[in-house]
């Protein structure tokens, strides 16, 4: 039996020794909490370094922390961020893979290596890390879309097919799979791209860029035939696909009827407000100008609805109210063409030629009154067009406004300077006037002495259709034909819808 002394010090000593195990295990835990403590501070501390801009002091916080623990892969790991934001690369993949090393596990610092890689040239060796991340995590469609992105930007068209395999393999032959083993195929211009463009249709018939994908594949394996019928369908989706339409007119029987087609093929690009109006301008005005220079007619119907919605699509723009009023004139629509040429000239009253038309329409028109003011006002913004004068002068002359007419007709020679291309027309238009007599009044006297000139009876035939009397108007015209003279007679009244009788 143990004596009561003994047992007294060995429950003493149990308990001194239980204290100090006790104490050194709470010492030895708080120290190493106080360590992770300390590189949680240092972590952010050097995070707010980065925001503010100080890399360096983040640096050497982080490098400090990891010289005492190499295997840290988060200190790693922030210190690559850092020389990424420095934009060092080379320090950072040297600190990424450090932490990678110590990590080959983490998800999260492959998907951020590999987000980084791809902004760099092709690297066989680090290539592995897109590897790994499918491998980790095969279900993630984005991170097999991220390492063919990094092949197919890389130009490495073979390496992308067994990614791409895999990738069907792993989720099926969706539309989306489909659409990138399209772009593989065409890259590598693989024999099953017709039989991948045919599933994607399956997937959504109405997918106006997979017909196209097919009508294309046709057109390079030369099947042009083949190539109609699929735009054929892209019309039925779209009657206005501007690329179905051009492919289709090339197929056109005539010249003629393809360059219809086309105009109506443009018409969504016409109706299109971002497009500048310059542009759409620019590829019009051939068509116009065939029919000023060559009395091409083909197109003028297609024109007209160009030309309105044109006007309509840019309400505020000169040059297309002018367009319209030009398509009008040619297809001898003057009163819309005066009404578009009045709206140009809100608009932009520096155009001469918008006047000039202007003034032939209201002549055509004979819109005398109205043509007296267009062209005075001609005159005050061009003082040296000399046709102005000229029109002016006749349509004085026709409203027996003779003084009137005399002075602009002077004012018209001088400006002239004696130019051999007006005189004609200015010094019949002063030898009408000369005497002060009406027109009528001088053609009697002319006719008495068998000294007239046939465009004097030219204008006294649009002089008798102003007061009304066409009878006696066809009579000054049939003896101004009869005298040899053709001038623009028979034009001028066809274009004001007037049925002139045959000469005798």
């Amino acid at each position: 039996m143990i004596k009561k002394t003994n047992r007294t010090f060995l429950i003493f000593f149990t308990l001194i020794w239980v204290t100090q195990v006790s104490f050194c295990q709470v010492t030895l835990e708080s120290d190493k909490d106080k360590e992770e403590s300390d590189a949680e501070s240092i972590i952010i501390d050097a995070k707010k370094n980065v925001f503010i801009g100080k890399y360096d002091v983040a640096i050497s916080k982080l490098e400090g922390l990891l010289n005492k623990d190499r295997t840290n892969a988060i200190v790693a790991f922030e210190l690559a961020k850092v020389y990424i934001e420095k934009n060092s690369w080379v320090d950072a993949q040297r600190y990424m893979e450090q932490a990678i090393r110590n990590e080959p596990k983490n998800v999260y610092f492959l998907e951020y290596y590999t987000s980084k890689l791809i902004n760099y040239p092709y690297d066989a060796e680090r290539e592995r890390y897109f590897s790994d991340l499918i491998n980790l995590s095969s279900k993630k469609v984005a991170y097999y879309d991220q390492y063919i992105d990094y092949l197919l930007t890389n130009k490495k068209y073979a390496l992308a097919k067994p990614v791409l395999s895999k990738m069907t393999t792993t989720f099926g032959e969706s539309e989306k799979i489909l659409q990138r083993s399209f772009e593989v195929c065409n890259l590598t211009n693989c024999k099953e791209k017709e039989s991948i463009i045919t599933k994607l249709i399956a997937k959504d018939k109405n997918n106006i860029g997979y017909l196209k994908l097919l009508a294309q594949f046709h057109l390079e394996k030369g099947n042009q035939n083949e190539a109609q019928k699929v735009y054929a369908q892209v019309k039925q989706i779209n009657p206005n696909d501007t690329e179905a339409n051009l492919a289709i007119l090339k197929t056109a029987d005539t010249k003629k009827n393809a360059e219809s087609a086309y105009l109506r093929t443009i018409m969504p690009l016409i109706k299109n407000q971002n497009i500048p109006i310059d542009e759409k301008i620019k590829e019009l005005m051939p068509y116009l100008k065939d029919f000023v220079e060559k009395n091409d007619t083909s197109y003028l119907d297609e024109l007209a609805d160009i030309g309105q919605n044109l006007s309509l699509t840019h309400p505020m723009e000169a040059k297309a109210q002018a367009f319209y009023g030009d398509v009008l004139y040619a297809r001898h629509k003057y009163k819309g063409a005066v009404q578009q040429y009045q709206k140009t000239l809100k608009l932009n009253d520096r155009n001469y030629a918008v006047w000039e038309n202007l003034m032939r329409s209201l002549d055509i028109l004979a819109d005398y009154t109205e043509l007296e003011k267009v062209s005075k006002s001609a005159i005050d913004y061009f003082p040296t067009r000399v046709e102005s004068y000229i029109i002016l002068s006749k349509t004085l002359v026709i409203q027996n406004k003779v003084a009137d007419a005399k002075d602009y007709i002077e004012e018209g020679i001088m400006v002239s300077g004696g130019n051999p291309k007006y005189a004609k027309d200015l010094n019949l238009l002063k030898e009408m006037v000369k005497d002060g007599l009406t027109i009528e009044e001088k053609f009697m006297r002319g006719i008495k002495t068998e000294n007239v000139n046939p465009v004097e009876l030219e204008i006294l035939g649009d002089k008798a259709l102003k007061d009304g009397n066409t009878n006696l108007a066809f009579e000054y015209y049939r003896k101004a034909l009869l005298m040899g003279h053709e001038g623009k007679i028979r034009e001028t009244l066809i274009m004001r819808g007037i049925k002139f009788p045959d000469v005798k």
